[in-house]
């Protein structure tokens, strides 16, 4: 008579789905997917999430240990930091499978944004606006301008998108003063993570000259 004992046989291979490889977002406690793992011997798989800030994963941010293919964290990730993630399947009779890691990127912290006008400018019609950033910006970085009398009354109101100076973090646009009276500069502008910064200054104008 012949005993034949049974192998167990380790889950299925599978991928990872998302925050997708070299991700940046500013969401601190994103949703992390995968695909299923499946077990030919109809053992119930068992998901180790594991996030860390290390590439050998010795030390662990977060972890979570779930049936399900999806997680969200329940705490927050450092608002500028790298972190890699991987996942582990475990048939929960010794058979597992480990998923190489993904990279993602969280900046959380909106851009410093400083507006600043030519040292006498505010004394002619014309001016020009300048707006520096602490980082890269992405897309279109805008500015308005507000006018008003002493009486708070807006005399004029327009916005106008900035030009970027070369390849530095310094935008400018140009403003044609009307009158005189209290001068609102405000910028608005996102950094690479979708991070949004709204950056105002305000201006007395007493008096103007012609030109």
């Amino acid at each position: 008579l012949v005993y034949v004992a049974a192998q167990n046989d380790a889950p299925s291979s599978f991928a990872l789905l998302a925050p997708a490889q070299n991700t940046l977002t500013n969401i601190l406690r994103p949703s992390f997917r995968w695909n299923a793992s499946r077990d030919i011997d109809g053992d119930t798989v068992q998901y180790l999430l594991e996030i860390s800030a290390l590439q050998n994963f010795s030390t662990l941010f977060q972890s979570y240990t779930i049936t399900d293919t999806a997680q969200t964290l329940t705490s927050d990730l450092d608002s500028v930091a790298t972190f890699y993630w991987r996942v582990t399947a475990d048939d929960q009779n010794g058979g597992i499978y480990q998923t190489g890691f993904f990279t993602l990127r969280v900046d959380a912290k909106k851009p410093n944004l400083n507006i600043s006008l030519l040292q006498g400018t505010v004394a002619k019609r014309y001016l020009d606006a300048y707006a520096y950033s602490s980082e890269d910006l992405s897309g279109s970085v805008n500015s308005s301008y507000t006018l008003s009398n002493t009486s708070g009354t807006v005399i004029d109101s327009r916005s106008t998108a900035m030009t970027k100076i070369g390849t530095t973090n310094f935008y400018t646009s140009s403003y044609h003063l009307q009158s005189a009276g209290n001068l609102e500069v405000q910028v608005t502008a996102l950094d690479l993570a979708s991070n949004q910064r709204i950056a105002t200054r305000n201006y007395s104008v007493n008096a103007l000259i012609k030109g």
